[in-house]
């Protein structure tokens, strides 16, 4: 749909750590994890991460940091609280994000939790060379869209980021990664039940093994975008994915800004020989089939896919 949303969506998390292990990076052929410093590049990813991930914001000027916003709780208490998030979620149920809601909270309200925290925004020169922060100063949105980063002691490097997008003074995306075991694809149907819609997408080339990605669209306002290694077995000719604990990518906003599948996809995708295929058509399972495979505990818990699909 042609509106704000559709210009900004398109962002994800830059950097994480603090609660679960981050592979966060761009994407078009992916090969290895980013590491956990910000970069200006867009790093190409083994798990099929997408092409925005990451990207430098440029052209826009340095917002001046505001000496008399210092958070209001302790680097200890902060710690402890958003340890507490990667459990609770504060307290709400995606799209709603540690409180924070698409569509409804306010970046005021947003921002002043976030820098209560001790929260950073991430602010990248405008030839996307370096990267420097700036305390979050809840009066003054940054540009869109934008990184905000939790500073875990003297280090001036996020231990846990998010991006999010603001419109008319409204949080109306937000994209977290390293989500922990609340999040795993197990975990997440068993709470919010079947999706609307499941693609899959395997990218063969020279990526030994290739990524292997699982999307689930829920059209209360949320994407999990799951990417993890795929076994190749040559003889039977498929590639074999398994999601087991692999923690997704999440993409939040509200029902109203939602896309359809393809259309979300799209630009991740944009470039790449073939694209996702809906869950059946690449499986030949059936979505309820996938379901009950995607929340057993067995490590065989894996779908096939046959090679000829994607080469």
């Amino acid at each position: 749909m042609p509106n704000r949303f559709v210009s900004m969506m398109f962002v994800a998390l830059l950097l994480c750590g603090g609660l679960s292990a981050c592979t966060d990076a761009g994407f078009r052929h992916p090969t290895q994890p980013a590491s956990t410093q910000i970069s200006s590049e867009t790093p190409i990813n083994a798990l099929g991460q997408p092409t925005m991930i990451g990207e430098p914001i440029t052209g826009v000027e340095r917002p001046a940091a505001t000496e008399t916003l210092s958070p209001t709780k302790s680097p200890e208490l902060a710690s402890t609280e958003i340890s507490q998030f990667g459990v609770t979620n504060g307290g709400c149920e995606l799209p709603c994000w540690w409180g924070i809601t698409p569509g409804r909270t306010t970046w005021s309200e947003a921002g002043e939790f976030l820098r209560q925290l001790g929260w950073r925004y991430v602010w990248h020169s405008a030839d996307g060379a370096n990267a420097t922060l700036v305390p979050v100063d809840p009066k003054s949105a940054p540009n869109n869209p934008f990184t905000v980063g939790w500073i875990n002691g003297t280090d001036e490097t996020p231990t846990f980021s998010l991006k999010l997008a603001i419109s008319d003074g409204v949080v109306n995306f937000i994209a977290a990664s390293g989500t922990g075991s609340k999040y795993h694809a197990r975990t997440l149907l068993q709470d919010l039940g079947a999706p609307d819609d499941i693609v899959i997408h395997v990218s063969p080339g020279p990526h030994s093994p290739p990524p292997f990605t699982v999307v689930f669209k829920y059209e209360h306002g949320v994407y999990a975008y799951y990417a993890f290694e795929a076994e190749t077995d040559v003889t039977a000719k498929v590639y074999r994915g398994c999601p087991g604990d692999t923690s997704p990518h999440l993409y939040l906003t509200s029902a109203e800004a939602m896309q359809p599948m393809d259309q979300f996809l799209g630009e991740m995708f944009k470039g790449v020989a073939h694209k996702p295929l809906p869950i059946t058509e690449a499986t030949g399972l059936s979505e309820a089939e996938f379901i009950e495979i995607a929340i057993s505990d067995a490590a065989s818990a894996c779908v096939v896919t046959a090679m000829d699909l994607w080469e």
